[in-house]
């Protein structure tokens, strides 16, 4: 007790302060500060910031082959590499997807490879199922993919919101189950089976994710050998890709 009073006296000025003293002082501050930083919301939070504590970045779905149907069959190795990235139930993906099938008629396999992305709007309510077909259809050939594709842009109006408002999920897919034994040759059971699938869905999601990381939010959006082409739009004709492909291959570097 005398002890302690002495140190509250040192503190105060009222007794000559020794060396023990001012030691004993010093570990009490450090002791004291401990326990306020340890009680105050910046040290809360610093702890919750430590990157043990902090929750990790998630890993987007690794594919097991490449994603993307290359609507032309062009080689890796052609000059021109150009992605699209659409909605199967978009007006604007339809106009872009015609003038890329155009545009693969000008140039070779050996010079200009296309790939197609499925990236379905949320306000398409359709979109994500057609999405998933294309990955049915993947499974099958490039071909069965852009036949499906063919068949869904051709189909835009019988799938918008407005005509399906009357439908369920699961009218719809029956239809969509139909339209694949038409034109794929498939079991229509069998394909509704794989729309209603996790499989499907994974790949048509991890597709969508694959977008989301190339920084697309909206369709359509084009990128040239891994470079976003902000520039191009669905108003771009055959005459405007032409001209800047032909830029492109004339150019040195």
């Amino acid at each position: 007790m005398v002890r302690v009073r002495s140190v509250i006296l040192c503190v105060f000025g009222k007794l000559p302060v020794c060396h023990y003293h001012r030691l004993f002082i010093t570990v009490l501050a450090l002791c004291i500060s401990g326990i306020l930083w340890q009680a105050c919301p910046i040290a809360s939070y610093h702890r919750k910031s430590d990157t043990k504590s902090c929750p990790q970045i998630s890993q987007l779905p690794i594919p097991v082959k490449p994603m993307g149907v290359v609507l032309n069959s062009g080689n890796y190795q052609a000059p021109i590499h150009l992605d699209v990235f659409v909605d199967l139930f978009c007006p604007a993906s339809k106009t872009a997807y015609k003038t890329m099938k155009e545009l693969i008629s000008e140039y070779g396999p050996e010079t200009l490879r296309v790939v197609v992305y499925q990236f379905p709007l949320p306000f398409h309510r359709n979109s994500f199922l057609a999405s998933q077909g294309v990955q049915i259809a993947k499974l099958m050939s490039s071909d069965a993919a852009i036949t499906w594709m063919d068949v869904m842009f051709s189909n835009i109006q019988q799938y918008s919101d407005g005509s399906t408002m009357e439908m369920t999920t699961k009218e719809i897919i029956k239809e969509m189950g139909y339209i694949a034994e038409k034109v794929l040759h498939v079991s229509s059971s069998k394909f509704i089976a794989a729309l209603n699938g996790h499989e499907s869905h994974l790949a048509a999601r991890a597709e969508w994710k694959y977008g989301c990381s190339r920084a697309v939010a909206q369709v359509p959006t084009f990128s040239v050998n891994g470079i976003p082409l902000v520039a191009a739009n669905e108003k771009w004709t055959l005459h405007h890709w032409k001209t800047a492909i032909t830029s492109l291959l004339k150019s040195t570097f």
